[in-house]
């Protein structure tokens, strides 16, 4: 599984303004523009193909104004990207703020021009605050695994409890889920790794090749068993219990 992307968009007339920010952001190797735009359409074309999960926008755009890119994204399914919003008109238009907090809250960081000041001090908590979103949203999105039958089953990846390997046939494994559904797989443990390191799923190895839990369910540990939700019972090796106890 390749490791995660996360991309922004620039809605900004002034090409200065949008050259400062790429090169900011070009520092974050994680991160890739998926374009520079002043332009209401262009930018929702982007914004409804690419879904980046950053926007930086200004409030006047060729076309209209910012709210009306905002009203669009509001309507977009399984979207909530974490806008920077920025304007040069407040003084002009004193209703911005106001309508920023009452109407939209994707907007997560509202700005005065000029805008650099605040992007240098604070640039780097914007970035980490819109991955994390983003993070939150990709575990809680319904998606689509194949079972040992190869039929598609939708989890919702942050609900997975555990996965425990079948004592009777080592290649199978149970997934269990918050709901107390149980999915059985066939994929590796290799293939189970990629998958929980993709959702950033913080997890615990209670025993290799045996089992792996997720920490956000632990409700009880008592040596050699951790308890989750659901009253599930997981056995821990002692290779592991050291490890256990820093938790």
């Amino acid at each position: 599984m390749k490791n995660l992307k996360f991309n922004y968009l620039v809605i900004e007339a002034d090409t200065n303004v949008w050259a400062n920010i790429e090169r900011r952001m070009s520092k974050f190797i994680d991160w890739e523009s998926v374009g520079f735009t002043s332009e209401i359409d262009h930018a929702l074309g982007i914004i409804k193909k690419e879904k980046p999960q950053l926007i930086f926008s200004d409030w006047s755009i060729v076309g209209g104004n910012a709210f009306q890119i905002l009203n669009e994204i509001k309507l977009i399914q399984n979207y909530e990207p974490y806008i920077i919003f920025f304007t040069g008109y407040q003084s002009e238009h004193p209703e911005i703020p106001q309508e920023i907090m009452n109407n939209y809250p994707m907007v997560k960081k509202y700005i005065v021009k000029p805008i650099f000041e605040n992007l240098t001090e604070n640039l780097y908590h914007y970035v980490e605050e819109a991955k994390n979103q983003h993070l939150t949203n990709l575990r809680n999105t319904p998606v689509f695994i194949e079972n040992e039958w190869r039929q598609k089953i939708k989890i919702v990846p942050a609900e997975s409890l555990a996965i425990i390997q079948c004592e009777e046939n080592p290649r199978r494994k149970i997934l269990f889920l918050k709901n107390k559904e149980e999915v059985f797989l066939k994929q590796t443990w290799e293939s189970i790794i990629q998958f929980l390191n993709f959702y950033k799923i913080d997890y615990f190895v209670c025993h290799n090749r045996k089992s792996i839990i997720n920490k956000a369910y632990i409700t009880k540990i008592s040596k050699p068993f951790v308890w989750l939700e659901n009253n599930t019972k997981i056995k821990v090796s002692r290779e592991r219990w050291e490890e256990l106890d820093e938790i």
